[in-house]
């Protein structure tokens, strides 16, 4: 029986930003934030969004390397042009192989469509990038 190489052989690269597992030619990473989420703290339908609700914006980092890892995550709202209406962030530490939810809330003052992006840092003093921006659009209606 023959094996092929190429087929057995995991390699693991550093990159400036994450470490990442390679299998032939597709990169995962080890280290990611999910899409973020939204919640009602009322739990009432999430199908109709109004101004002056109370909402938690959520992501979950996930670390798949073998060490704790320690992190800052940014979770900001933009609304429909693009600008900054809120910015939030949560430090943390995720042990080896598992998974935390983070969570910030945000009340819309005002109706429209608004972007939730996160991604995480190492920290604010020696930031390095590890986690690519996920995003979500959201609508907020009037209350009436």
């Amino acid at each position: 029986m023959t094996w092929s190489l190429a087929a057995l052989v995991l390699v693991v690269m550093t990159s400036p930003s994450s470490l990442y597992m390679v299998a032939e030619r597709e990169s995962v990473p080890l280290f990611t934030v999910s899409d973020p989420n939204v919640i009602s703290i009322d739990h009432s339908d999430l199908a109709y969004t109004h101004v002056g609700q109370l909402l938690a914006i959520i992501t979950y980092v996930t670390n798949g390397e073998v060490y704790e890892k320690q992190f800052t995550v940014i979770i900001e709202t933009r609304d429909k042009t693009g600008i900054t209406v809120d910015l939030q962030t949560q430090n943390g530490t995720v042990n080896a192989e598992s998974q935390v939810e983070v969570a910030v809330l945000w009340r819309p003052q005002e109706a429209g469509e608004y972007e939730f992006r996160t991604f995480a840092i190492s920290n604010f003093e020696d930031a390095r990038i590890l986690t690519e921006v996920r995003n979500l659009q959201w609508s907020v209606s009037d209350l009436t």
